[in-house]
């Protein structure tokens, strides 16, 4: 700032720094709208739950989810609790219990052919 040597100069200098302060008040105010907007907690969850929906993997854990929660359903509706003399129906029971609702193996190999089929719907070359 140059030296102030008169009163004009004095009341010109007084004017700019108002100017400047009115300036900065404004910029003081919007960042604390945007820092109390941030603090929300609505923004908060919003801002986890786009991280966690963007993450890689979300589709596969989901079709997983699906395919065992599918697959566990239809197996109880159809064999659970029912003492069948079907030979037939006894074993498909075993077979699915035993593949499909214990060890997994099968869900996992049906959500890697169902994702692998997705990816290549969702991003054809």
């Amino acid at each position: 700032m140059p030296k102030i040597s008169n009163a004009a100069d004095l009341k010109y200098a007084i004017r700019q720094l108002e100017h400047n302060r009115d300036k900065e008040l404004i910029l003081l105010k919007k960042q604390l709208h945007a820092t109390t907007e941030s603090f929300k907690l609505a923004n908060i969850v919003k801002g986890k739950l786009k991280g966690i929906i963007s993450s890689p993997g979300l589709t596969s854990i989901l079709m997983n989810a699906g395919i065992g929660l599918t697959t566990g359903f239809i197996t109880r509706k159809l064999f659970a609790g029912r003492t069948t003399l079907n030979p037939v129906k006894s074993m498909m029971k075993t077979i699915i219990e035993n593949t499909l609702l214990k060890n997994g193996a099968g869900i996992n190999i049906l959500s890697s052919f169902l994702s692998r089929k997705t990816d290549r719907k969702s991003n054809p070359r």
